[in-house]
């Protein structure tokens, strides 16, 4: 797809000087329209599985055609609350609820970790200062949060996962 088959054009929709509409070119139009706006990102971050609105290029690997044909893949989005981080060193696990095959890649893992009176930090969280480092992985069934001393005043806590299932 290339980068001028995602913009909505500025001009020639309507000639702003006819008196009447053209309506044989309304329905071209429109579908121009959605097509554009449904190849956009979205900004929506349910904490169920919904469309990213990312599209990535297609995976002939995964196809048994000798002439594939080029069909883009969905991006999946669901967030995760983890609720209240350890109070001590250790790994803090909640079930993601996405089901994992060997056609599921996860391409983003981040999120913030929220301590409301004092600090904000992002997921993963590096430092300098070994116990201070929090780490984030997934595997088949949690999001894994594991920390090297107390947190617990981090209490609203929010993991995204972009993936793609096919």
């Amino acid at each position: 797809m290339a980068q001028e088959d995602i913009l909505i054009p500025s001009s020639g929709i309507r000639d702003l000087g006819a008196k009447e509409l053209d309506r044989s070119a309304l329905p071209q139009t429109i579908n121009q329209l959605s097509l554009t706006l449904n190849s956009k990102e979205s900004g929506y971050y349910p904490l169920v599985e919904s469309l990213s609105g990312r599209l990535w290029f297609p995976n002939y690997a995964q196809t048994s055609n000798v002439y594939p044909t080029q069909s883009w893949r969905p991006g999946l989005r669901k967030v995760i609350s983890l609720g209240t981080l350890p109070n001590a060193a250790g790994t803090l696990s909640v079930a993601h609820g996405i089901t994992v095959t060997a056609t599921t890649f996860f391409i983003q893992i981040y999120g913030t970790a929220n301590d409301l009176n004092t600090s904000f930090l992002p997921l993963p969280y590096s430092s300098a200062t070994a116990n201070d480092v929090i780490e984030v992985w997934v595997d088949a069934v949690n999001v894994n949060v594991k920390v090297g001393k107390d947190r617990s005043g981090y209490t609203d806590n929010f993991i995204v996962l972009e993936y793609l299932a096919y």
